[in-house]
């Protein structure tokens, strides 16, 4: 049976690998869709233009094409899977900073604890602050965060993997 200190480490540790993963996930997922966003735009630009550039010379090209950049500004304006607003992607972003912060915090704690060998009952409340500060960012990322590819993902993790054996070798994966 484990232990109060265990479980108050367990709990930490828990909780800086979940800020660590929404950092990196929400930042990945943002510049994703930064990138989406931009290259709808530039195709739309670029089909306006070329309808507008091959109209004088043939009437049914220019039309076809101008039909395809309305269809475009269309879909991207109805359809949330082609664009995602800068404004959700601004609230995503300061999730992500908070979870940047957020994952440092904890990780201090995590060394207090483990390192400096402060007794657990010092650092619950600053824990439990900590975490209660997070659910208003875990609530906004739920909201605005639509996922990422698996290969991204794995990534990720493997990042977070070779973080912990980097920074806390002595430290097998098992025992965090």
């Amino acid at each position: 049976m484990a232990n109060f200190y265990d479980v108050t480490e367990n709990m930490i540790w828990h909780e800086f690998c979940l800020a660590f993963s929404y950092n990196k996930r929400i930042r990945a997922y943002i510049d994703r869709r930064k990138k989406c966003n931009r290259y709808i735009n530039w195709a739309v630009i670029v089909i306006s233009t070329v309808s507008a550039l091959t109209y004088w010379k043939d009437t049914k090209l220019g039309a076809v094409l101008s039909a395809v950049a309305a269809v475009t500004l269309v879909a991207k304006e109805l359809l949330p899977i082609f664009n995602q607003s800068e404004t959700d992607l601004l609230e995503l972003s300061k999730s992500a900073t908070f979870f940047s912060a957020y994952q440092t915090k904890m990780e201090q704690l995590f060394v207090k604890l483990r390192y400096e060998h402060y007794h657990p009952a010092f650092l619950e409340s600053d824990f439990f602050k900590l975490k209660e500060e997070a659910a208003q960012h875990v609530t906004i990322t739920n909201e605005y965060y639509r996922g990422l590819p698996n290969k991204i993902e794995k990534r990720i993790n493997t990042d977070l993997d070779n973080y912990v054996r980097e920074i806390y070798p002595e430290s097998s994966e098992t025992e965090l």
